[in-house]
Formats: structure tokens, sequence, C-alpha cells
């Protein structure tokens, strides 16, 4: 499928980057603690002393940003601040309050102590944030279960994964919105059927048969179609990507660095233009399948579809999770809890005994079937 080109300005594209973590620390007015945000309210609470302080409530409307006007002149966005680390093992790239030294990274759970200067540069502020909704304890016991549930797993794995600790994060993912105008041309194909005679042999004698046999006509079909696409959602990051998070639009509140006060933020580690790229693909095929389904018949051939594409814009967005990792034998696998909804998803290991056994176990029973199907009709 071919498309006519999107006009884009030369201008370098954007970087991303995390929320300052200055914004994030709220002293308590209590005690002086670092206040932290309540899950499943809208408030941010002092974990020692109890004291709560409501999250201001915007009065902006979570906006979206016209690309080629975003990559033409310099971004809305935050000073440097706080620290990006990058993880030496997997490559994420976190970014944490000034006062953290050293971490453990929550995608691969490898010590994270190397500081790179991430952070310079024009930044794009998050637009819009889905809360945690899920609480830790919560989440904790959600991975529990899902671990007591795995079939064939090492016996001594529910052990091993109590020691999993559970760290919050926000991670980043773009969402674009586009105006698609498609041309489409093609071969439809539609079956029809003429009957004719045959002759066949039956009980040794000729005999004139007649069957049905189909054919195609074949009519050239061409057209426009018009589409308007909105919030195709694009990961920020290969981390982000593997967790694969549901994205509902309902739940998504006005930026406020509120709302991250206590977690960990990931810095998107694609920017806006490789999103757009990926997020145009998707589009591309919707189109391809709209555009077949206008074409019609029982079959199609040669079809080609070319786009133009208005109105792009885009928007970045933060979506929670609980995210750990736990070390079994020499291997180490991660798992996530979806911060809004509390669907787990993760990697487990296999016992090879576990599964030799069943496998054993299920040979002796159909031997054992067999052996009584046999002595049953040597008795009769």
């Amino acid at each position: 499928m071919t498309d006519s080109p999107v006009v884009q300005p030369s201008a370098a594209p954007p970087q991303a980057a995390a929320p300052d973590a200055k914004e994030r620390r709220y002293p308590c007015k209590g005690c002086g603690a670092r206040l932290e945000f309540r899950v499943g309210t809208t408030s941010i609470h002092c974990p020692y002393c109890g004291f709560t302080e409501a999250v201001p409530a915007s009065k902006q409307a979570i906006e979206e940003y016209a690309f080629n006007e975003v990559l033409a002149e310099p971004p809305r966005g935050l000073e440097p601040g706080g620290r990006d680390v990058r993880c030496p093992q997997c490559g994420a790239v976190t970014h944490l309050e000034a006062t953290t030294k050293a971490t453990r990274c929550g995608f691969c759970g490898a010590a994270v102590v190397d500081v790179s200067d991430e952070s310079a540069g024009a930044d794009v502020r998050p637009e819009a944030v889905t809360p945690f909704t899920i609480p830790k304890g919560d989440a904790e016991r959600r991975f529990k279960e899902w671990v007591s549930k795995l079939w064939f797993a090492p016996g001594n794995l529910r052990h091993e994964a109590q020691r999993a600790v559970l760290q919050g994060m926000y991670v980043p993912y773009w969402t674009y919105d586009s105006q698609t105008y498609s041309h489409f041309e093609g071969e439809r194909g539609d079956y029809y059927y003429t009957t004719e005679s045959y002759t066949t042999m039956v009980n040794g004698k000729p005999v004139v048969q007649t069957r049905q046999v189909r054919h195609v006509r074949w009519t050239w079909v061409q057209g426009t179609h018009e589409a308007y696409f909105d919030d195709v959602v694009v990961p920020g990051s290969p981390q982000s990507a593997e967790l694969a998070l549901g994205y509902d639009a309902k739940s998504l509140q006005p930026y406020s660095p509120h709302f991250l006060a206590g977690f960990e933020a990931q810095r998107p580690s694609v920017d806006v233009r490789a999103g757009w790229r990926t997020a145009k693909v998707a589009i591309d095929q919707s189109l391809l399948v709209q555009c077949r389904r206008r074409i019609g018949g029982d079959e199609q051939r040669s079809v080609r579809v070319r786009t133009a594409y208005r109105g792009i814009a885009f928007k970045l967005v933060l979506l929670p999770v609980w995210i750990s990792s736990y070390r079994f034998g020499e291997k180490v696998y991660r798992f996530r809890v979806d911060g809004r909804s509390g669907a787990v998803q993760g990697q487990r290991p296999w016992s090879v005994v576990k599964i030799v056994l069943a496998v054993l176990g299920l040979l002796l029973l159909v031997g054992a079937i067999a052996a009584i199907v046999v002595l049953t009709q040597s008795q009769r």
C-alpha cells in the first residue's frame, strides 16, 4: 500500500521526559515528612501522621497538539530536574527524585546506579495521567493469587515470589489523532455458477449427471473513503510496549504532578515522530480492511489504497503499573499488575519434573484403559 506523503518541518523532534522530580515533593504541614499520592483517591497524604491534602482540581481540559506545529516550534515543557538513570541491562530510562542515588530497575531487577544526562533539552510535558486505583497491598495479593494458579510451576516458586518487591511506576504512551482521506482501487470478484453435464460409471454403466461449476466475474472498483482516528495508542518505550497496559480514555485526568508523588516515572525513549510512524502503520492496516469492505465481493485482487493524513494531533499520557521481578534459579522473571484494572501478567518458570511426571501419568492411564478394554474383549 502506498500513501501520499505527509509534509513535515525539518526541525528536530522534541525529546520527552518524565516530570520534574522537584514538582513531586510535597512537605507535610503536620510533621514535615513527604506526602504521597493516596491510591484510589484524589488526595495526597502523610504516611506517618495521616495529614491529607486534596489534589487541586484542574480547570484545564486535556489538550492535543498539532503534530507539525510542535515539530516546527519549541515545545512547552519542564526545566531539567531530578535524575534520569539508565538500566545497564535492559536500557530502560527512569526519572527519579534528586535525593535518590540508586535503585533497582523495575523492569528487570538490575541494580541501577549510573546517572546519565538524559534530561537535557526540550521536554514534552505529559498532558494526561491515569492515576493509580489499585493499592500496593491489593496488587501484591493479586500477584500471589496469580502464582498460586500456575500449572506445572516449581514447588518452591511461591516462596521465591514472596520476595518480589512491587514498585509503583508511571509509564509513557503517545496517542495520535488523524483525519484520513483515502482513494482505493482494486478488482472485485463475484462468484457465479453454471451447470455442466458429465458422464460417470454407475454399476458398470455410463450415466450422464450434472454439477454446478463456480466461476469468478471480475469488476474494477475504485472510490474514496474518509475516516477519523481518535487516540491511536503507541508505547513510549520498549518496556511500556512489553507491559501492554490497558488504555481507557475515560480514566484520564489532566496532568498534575500531585498524582506522581511517591511514585517513579519512566521517560519516553520513543520520540513523537517515531511514535507517529508506528501509529500510521496501525492506521494503514485498519484503512486497508475498511477499503476492502467497500470494494466487497467474494474475492479481491490488485487492491491499492493511497491515503492523505490531515489534522494530525498527539498527546503524551502516563499510565500506572505495579511492576517487579523475581529471581528463580539463574533466571529473572518479570511481572506487572495494571495499576488501573488490576490485571496481572508475567513470565513464569516451568517445572520439568512435574511435566515429565504428568506425561508419564497420562501414558500409564492410557495404558491401563487399553489393557482393560483388551481384557474385557477377550472375556467375551
